[in-house]
């Protein structure tokens, strides 16, 4: 029995059902979550076959009312599909207030939709593992992804910025904005 029932959203750039792993893997976690009592909404692009398979018949798995699938409309042109994907993606994502839980492996879309929170608390962790020695370097030139927000970018360097400040009794005012 779980104590909650969360609402999840599962984003899956993959043409769906798909025959390989990661497809399989996609309809098993979700259907999984779904029979736990979790409502799961299945963000995938649609099936290449005519006419298109259904997901629940394709893996053999029984149909769930807490599992929906949403193919999003779909470009021909490969990079017009990857963009209307992460376009729709974002739709759904940002300002979710009626889901518990943003799901995906991709990365570009999770660089978009993450709550600056969860980069605040990485942040801390590197800046507590540094333990304010002098000379400790917070690079962000690896890593960072094209599509992050500009606005994590900003929050971050204030975030490095005032625990440099506190470790070493500075005022805030002392801080230099370029």
């Amino acid at each position: 029995m779980i104590a909650r029932c969360l609402r999840l959203r599962y984003f899956a750039d993959i043409r769906f059902p798909l025959e390989r792993a990661n497809g399989v893997q996609t309809m098993e976690t979700c259907h999984a979550l779904a029979l736990r009592g979790h409502r799961v909404d299945l963000i995938v692009r649609p099936d290449s076959h005519t006419p298109a398979r259904d997901p629940f018949d394709y893996y053999g798995v029984p149909r769930s009312a807490s599992l929906t699938i949403e193919a999003v409309p779909s470009f021909v042109y490969p990079p017009a599909r990857r963009l209307g994907y992460i376009a729709h993606a974002l739709r759904l994502g940002l300002g979710a207030d009626d889901v518990d839980v943003l799901f995906t492996r991709d990365l570009a879309i999770a660089a978009l939709l993450a709550r600056f929170g969860v980069v605040a608390t990485a942040a801390r962790e590197i800046l507590a593992d540094a333990g304010g020695r002098p000379g400790h370097i917070f690079n962000l030139g690896h890593g960072v992804l094209p599509h992050t927000p500009v606005d994590h970018l900003r929050r971050l360097v204030d975030l490095v910025h005032d625990s440099f400040l506190v470790a070493h009794q500075q005022p805030a005012d002392a801080r230099s904005r370029t």
